[in-house]
């Protein structure tokens, strides 16, 4: 099972799979952006961004079909590339404004439980080890490391 979009069919062999890439990535080169206007170079730095995006969903959905994948293993397999494509090296969550729109739930306890959970485990011992790694010579301001010691005792 893949995360089909409402519109798009998405690549089902590698040549398809290929030249949807070529489709939708548009190289920028150096001598390019010399050689053009601010408007251009505005517009191309936003083509960038989104060829990256619309290619890594293209792979995905691909990949997805291939291994025929659940709607469980796409969406752990979705949160695992987004925490290691921004390198985040903690606990994370996904929440969306929407969650705000039904009283079911109750976005602000699932906030608080995060925070709860994070606090009693990640939060402590890494709060632990940044008080053991202070430089002495360049340490951070007052406010954060009574924050990191009121972390590291459980406050």
């Amino acid at each position: 099972m893949t995360t089909e979009t409402k519109k798009d069919k998405w690549p089902e062999t590698e040549d398809e799979l290929l030249a949807y890439m070529r489709e939708n990535i548009k190289p920028w080169s150096i001598y390019d952006y010399k050689n053009s206007t601010q408007e251009e170079k505005d517009q191309a730095y936003e083509d960038s961004a989104n060829s990256m995006w619309k290619a890594a969903l293209a792979a995905f959905q691909y990949a997805a079909g291939i291994v025929g994948a659940s709607g469980f293993q796409a969406g752990w397999a979705a949160l695992k590339f987004y925490g290691e494509a921004m390198t985040v090296d903690c606990p994370y969550a996904v929440i969306t404004a929407e969650e705000l729109l039904y009283p079911q739930y109750d976005l602000r306890a699932k906030v608080e439980k995060y925070i709860h959970e994070w606090t009693e485990d990640w939060a402590r011992e890494e709060a632990r080890k940044k008080i053991a790694e202070i430089n002495p010579k360049y340490p951070p301001h007052p406010a954060v490391v009574k924050h990191w010691r009121d972390l590291a005792e459980g406050l």
